[in-house]
């Protein structure tokens, strides 16, 4: 699946897509959920343009969210992965697969995604 591919995907499903390119060639996807922006990260199959798999990525900076908090949410939580990183900002991720999918499994990847990124900043 290409990156413009998801992008219409998405806009299909709700919500903005606008498909970026960084500095070294690769693909992201910049896009809103449950009020905060987030990205979905793109990684490469066999072909320039083809992916097989892709990771929703979401980062809080300078939250100095309380290292504690992330793993009692790691504990009690399954899908959305939670973790500190070394400038006092949380983050959370979600993976999943492009190559060989339905739209259905796609549809039910971003509820997830949307679901647990609210109940994560309820927590906070």
């Amino acid at each position: 699946m290409s990156a413009e591919q998801l992008g219409a995907v998405m806009q299909e499903f709700g919500f903005g897509a606008i498909v970026e390119t960084a500095t070294d060639g690769s693909k992201f996807i910049v896009s809103r959920a449950s009020g905060v922006k987030f990205v979905v990260f793109l990684y490469k199959g066999p072909r320039d343009d083809d992916y097989l798999s892709a990771q929703f990525f979401m980062g809080i900076r300078g939250s100095n969210w309380p290292l504690a908090k992330t793993n009692d949410w790691n504990r009690d939580k399954r899908f959305l992965k939670a973790y500190n990183d070394g400038d006092g900002d949380v983050c959370v991720d979600y993976d999943f697969l492009l190559s060989g999918v339905t739209k259905s499994y796609l549809r039910s990847c971003f509820a997830i995604w949307e679901a647990q990124l609210g109940k994560f900043l309820h927590h906070a």
